[in-house]
């Protein structure tokens, strides 16, 4: 190679580097829990405030010889469901239950949707009984390094039946953001995505899904 040109390749080779660097040191995001612990980091029951305490913010185990260990959670909160082309909007009370986990080092957290239950739910037009149904649970989901960070929900079919308005079958992924909070929660919205249907376009969803520990009530992050 002529010295002429090896000046000129290099700039290049630094380039390509430098391009490829966020994706190899972008490091896994994983599952924590905040619990009680006698020599703790935080003096609050939630993990937000960090001061010496009485809890810490400790990492789901990694799996062991191929086996994992499953965190059963439930979240609770409030979810609008938007379908522009029909136009509609249905905003509903909503009570999950599934789990979260961590499986090695180097791969993200994952976690499942296995129940997914709307109640109370109001729609704009009006219209008696409207219902939004989780269909083939359930559904998985994996961590997203960010910021911010995020989880993918892949595998979602919902079907939203307002009677004289819209009886759809929607499918696809969504990537709300993972907000670590006191409650933390997952919140849909700009950047989340959108499922798709047949007939009626895309829905988007809005809102925030709190989630906690099933068990103990104790607060779930991802860092």
């Amino acid at each position: 190679m002529s010295k002429k040109f090896y000046a000129a390749f290099v700039p290049i080779l630094a380039f390509a580097a430098f391009a490829v660097m966020p994706a190899i040191s972008q490091a896994a995001v994983h599952w924590y829990k905040c619990e009680p612990k006698a020599a703790g980091k935080y003096h609050d029951p939630d993990c937000t405030e960090k001061a010496a305490g009485n809890f810490e913010l400790t990492k789901l185990p990694f799996e062991v010889g191929g086996v994992v260990a499953k965190t059963e959670v439930s979240s609770f909160g409030v979810l609008t469901f938007a379908v522009p082309a029909v136009p509609i909007t249905v905003k509903c009370n909503v009570l999950d239950e599934g789990a979260v986990w961590n499986t090695v080092v180097e791969k993200n957290g994952l976690d499942e949707v296995t129940l997914f239950t709307n109640h109370k739910c109001l729609a704009a037009p009006a219209c008696a009984g409207v219902t939004v149904t989780a269909v083939a649970l359930p559904w998985a989901s994996e961590l997203q390094p960010g910021p911010p960070i995020r989880d993918k929900i892949k595998g979602i079919q919902i079907t939203v039946n307002c009677p004289g308005v819209l009886n759809e079958a929607f499918a696809g992924e969504l990537e709300p953001k993972v907000v670590n909070n006191s409650p933390s929660y997952l919140e849909f919205g700009a950047g989340s995505g959108g499922l798709k249907s047949v007939g009626a376009g895309e829905l988007t969803v809005a809102g925030k899904d709190f989630v906690q520990d099933f068990a103990t009530a104790e607060n779930i992050d991802a860092e």
